[in-house]
C-alpha cells in the first residue's frame, strides 16, 4: 500500500495596502503550487493549499484538498502559524512569493493624487521560510528562490547560500 502524505503548498503573491485603496504586489500566478498540488492529488495524498489573492488555484473537488485564500504577509504568517501548530505536515513547499518589503505606515485613507509626489518607507518583512521550518522541523521542506539576470554561478551560490541558510530539504529555483 502506498504512503499517503499530508502535505501543505504555499503559493502565488502576497499584497499589502499603501492606503485606503492602493496596495503593493507581486506578480506571482500560483501556476507552479497548483500544477504541483494536482500532481499530489492524483496519488491521494491530503493537501493544504494556501494561495494569494489573484492567484491560480486547484479548482479540483476533492475531499483531500484543503483552500486557504490569504491577502497579506500578516495573514499567511497567521495561518501558518495555525497549521502548523495543529497538524503534522510531512513535506512543506513554500513557493509563495511573499513580499520582502512592506511600508511602515498604512494610509487608512486614500492619499490624494493631488500630491506631486509620495515617499514611502518600507521596512523588511519577517522570513516566513525561517518560521516554517522552526515550527516543523522535522517537515520535508522544499523552497523556492527567485533570482533575475543572474550568471548561473551566481545561481548556484544563491540557491546554497538560500538552502543552507533556512535549512532546506530541497530548493527550486
Amino acid at each position: 500500500m502506498e504512503n499517503k502524505k499530508n502535505i501543505l503548498i504555499t503559493s502565488g503573491p502576497t499584497q499589502v495596502n499603501i492606503d485606503a485603496v492602493r496596495y503593493i504586489a507581486n506578480t506571482s500566478t500560483g501556476e507552479l503550487g497548483t500544477k504541483i498540488a494536482k500532481e499530489f492529488l492524483k496519488h491521494k495524498n491530503k493537501i493544504t493549499f494556501i494561495y494569494g489573492k489573484n492567484s491560480i488555484y486547484p479548482k479540483t473537488k476533492s475531499k483531500n484538498l484543503c483552500l486557504i485564500k490569504i491577502i497579506t504577509i500578516n495573514d499567511l504568517i497567521k495561518v501558518i502559524k495555525q497549521e502548523l501548530n495543529k497538524t503534522k505536515y510531512d513535506i512543506i513547499i513554500h513557493l509563495m512569493a511573499v513580499l520582502d518589503y512592506v511600508p511602515e505606515e498604512i494610509s487608512k485613507e486614500k492619499i490624494s493624487s493631488n500630491e506631486k509626489e509620495i515617499i514611502l518607507k518600507l521596512v523588511q518583512t519577517p522570513k516566513v521560510i525561517k518560521m516554517i521550518r522552526k515550527l516543523a522541523p522535522n517537515s520535508f521542506l522544499i523552497g523556492f528562490k527567485l533570482e533575475v539576470n543572474k550568471k548561473e554561478s551566481e545561481l548556484i551560490k544563491k540557491a546554497l547560500d538560500f538552502f543552507k541558510k533556512n535549512k532546506l530539504n530541497m530548493i527550486v529555483m
